[in-house]
């Protein structure tokens, strides 16, 4: 029986949907962050309202990995340590591993003006096929992640924090010296 790929990716996304929900009980809740909120440093903001922050969705040995790939200053975040963003900057989550899917559940409240504010945002892919969400409302942010290699699930409950933390470019002596701005 031949299926046509539009019904098959619906089919695939609301299994996946059903999964995620069915497994909020083994995770943490999707929602406003609750207990410890940690502090954005300027130098660990992922993207600007102009580049978008890229978020590589992956998996290690027990659980699913969210790591930001373009940390201010070129750097690249550690895995599940909490994605910053200034207001107004996209999250574009991908995935890089063969036969691989994600699935990003925000619960209400959340952080994306792309998606109803009543309304939960979900963000899935797999390799080769990006989602993306303009991150405007300030606030931390906990998510469900999974991530599936050939149907195998892994989940982890990482952070969005969405801030006016800034990233200040402070002159080096060399440029000091030389009169550069």
């Amino acid at each position: 029986m031949k299926v046509c790929s539009a019904s098959r990716d619906f089919l695939f996304h609301a299994v996946l949907t059903a999964v995620v929900f069915a497994n909020v009980a083994n995770a943490g809740t999707p929602g406003a962050c609750t207990g410890h909120i940690p502090k954005c440093k300027p130098a660990k903001i992922c993207g600007s309202p102009s580049v978008p922050c890229s978020v590589w969705v992956s998996e290690g040995q027990s659980k699913a990995y969210a790591t930001a790939q373009n940390l201010a200053g070129g750097h690249v975040g550690g895995h599940n340590k909490p994605i910053c963003v200034n207001p107004g900057t996209t999250i574009s989550w991908s995935t890089q591993e063969a036969d691989s899917d994600f699935i990003a559940t925000f619960g209400v409240p959340h952080p994306f003006s792309t998606t109803p504010p009543a309304t939960a945002a979900i963000f899935s892919g797999h390799v080769g096929a990006t989602a993306n969400g303009i991150a405007s409302t300030e606030g931390c942010y906990q998510y469900n992640l999974q991530h599936s290699i050939h149907g195998a699930a892994k989940y982890a409950d990482p952070k969005v924090i969405v801030t006016s933390v800034r990233f200040h470019h402070f002159k080096s002596k060399s440029e000091v010296g030389s009169g550069e701005k």
